[in-house]
């Protein structure tokens, strides 16, 4: 893509320096590193602008900024020492690199970090689903919530029968099998004695006897939780959009927007070969992308007042009364992209504009030590090496966008911490698991 203009700016960084001793001959050089932070910027230079925005006119040129770090603080100290049978020193060495060894070493050893992958066009295909999605979004679900009245106005005596099984609940378990006994007679009706003289018995099971007593604990402890993540939280949630509903201002200019963002990281360890021994230096990539998708419009007021209430949007209301449909979800967000397919009333798209965010942040850090000793006996080498090294590339990029919807759903984030357990209680409650 052109740009109409490219701007560069950058900040140097404190040289390193690097000291040697020779057999007590010292040497000392400078290290130039890479600028402390450069950025380059790619975009339009727009003329009167402000004029021209005030007079209502809107702008959506692309943009590209490319922002680097380098930040380094690894310092290596070591001295090595060479001596015959009577201790008299042959030749010794001292070095002092302040800044400069793990710079100089990533480049003579060739070492790359480690890549991280991340799924960008599926990020990019949720920001765009969600940000279509927010086209006069729904505030509240009237459709959905009418539906579900019978089940909201005993959502209270549901939580009060949770509260008394948890509570209540706690010696219920399975009774264990009766048996009756009943004595044995002959064919006058006379009692059959065995050879002690005392009567036979014979033992009837009773299968009344072991049916479930009641809930277990833990099934009412699971609906206990349900009632409140699912009935309680939402009910509240929906209360406090109607609220904000009413309240609403009515605006004929909005902003709808989708963000998404992902994360990932990788680490490898390299050896390093210093004097007789190696020494590992871990390097960790930590990448992050962010997806941001916007759309502005006009919209009446009878479209808004309708697509608040959730009126233009029946098929996301019947997707949420379905049973499992969150969990669907959780893995193919289909209720989301139903919000983006629907109609949403009368509205006029003004602009259309995706941005994303690349940061990749390597960190370089060598094992410390303290002392080595290598071969021959005569022969002995000390030091240490602290610091690390970061480096920071962040890429941000913002075009135009045609709103086209994608092909298909974006994928969900699957389980989390809380999913899992919004799960488990869900399947301990269908299967009646018992503590």
């Amino acid at each position: 893509m052109d740009y109409g203009r490219y701007r560069n700016r950058s900040t140097p960084n404190v040289n390193g320096t690097k000291v040697s001793t020779h057999n007590g001959v010292t040497t000392t050089n400078a290290y130039v590193l890479p600028s402390r932070e450069s950025e380059q910027t790619y975009d339009f230079e727009v003329e009167n602008f402000h004029r021209r925005k005030a007079n209502g006119e809107i702008f959506n040129n692309p943009y590209l900024n490319v922002k680097k770090i380098y930040e380094t603080n690894d310092r290596i100290v070591s001295t090595f020492r060479n001596w015959n049978s009577s201790n008299v020193t042959l030749n010794s060495d001292a070095v002092d690199f302040n800044r400069t060894y793990l710079t100089e070493q990533i480049t003579l050893q060739n070492w790359v970090a480690p890549a991280v992958n991340l799924d960008t066009l599926e990020a990019e295909r949720n920001a765009q689903i969600n940000a279509m999605a927010s086209v006069n979004a729904t505030d509240v679900d009237a459709l959905a919530f009418a539906a579900e009245w019978s089940k909201t106005k005993n959502l209270h005596r549901d939580l009060g029968n949770a509260l008394l099984g948890l509570f209540g609940g706690a010696k219920a378990a399975i009774r264990k099998a009766k048996y009756r006994k009943i004595p044995l007679y002959d064919e006058f009706g006379r009692p059959i004695l065995n050879r002690s003289g005392k009567p036979k018995y014979k033992y009837l099971h009773d299968p009344a006897s072991e049916k479930l007593m009641g809930n277990t604990r833990g099934q009412s402890a699971a609906n206990l939780y349900l009632a409140g993540r699912f009935g309680i939280a939402p009910l509240i949630n929906d209360v406090e959009s109607a609220g904000k509903y009413l309240e609403h201002i009515y605006n004929p200019r909005y902003t709808a927007r989708g963000n998404v963002s992902i994360q990932g990281q990788a680490t490898a360890v390299k050896q390093l070969g210093i004097y007789h021994g190696f020494i590992p230096v871990t390097v960790q990539t930590t990448r992050t992308f962010e997806a941001r998708y916007g759309i502005l419009y006009e919209s009446d007021l009878l479209s808004r007042a309708m697509a608040g209430l959730g009126l233009t949007r029946p098929f996301s209301s019947a997707w949420q009364l379905m049973p499992w449909s969150f969990v669907a979800d959780w893995f193919l967000n289909f209720g989301r992209y139903l919000d983006a397919i629907q109609p949403s009333g009368l509205t006029k798209t003004l602009s259309a504009w995706g941005s994303t965010r690349d940061t990749v942040v390597v960190t370089w850090i060598p094992g410390t030590y303290t002392q080595t000793s290598a071969p021959p006996p005569n022969e002995t080498w000390t030091g240490s090496w602290t610091g690390s090294l970061l480096t920071q590339e962040t890429t941000k990029h913002r075009f135009p966008w045609s709103t086209s919807l994608p092909l298909r759903p974006g994928f969900g984030q699957g389980f989390s911490q809380m999913r899992s357990v919004d799960f488990a209680a869900l399947v301990l409650q269908r299967i009646r698991a018992k503590f």
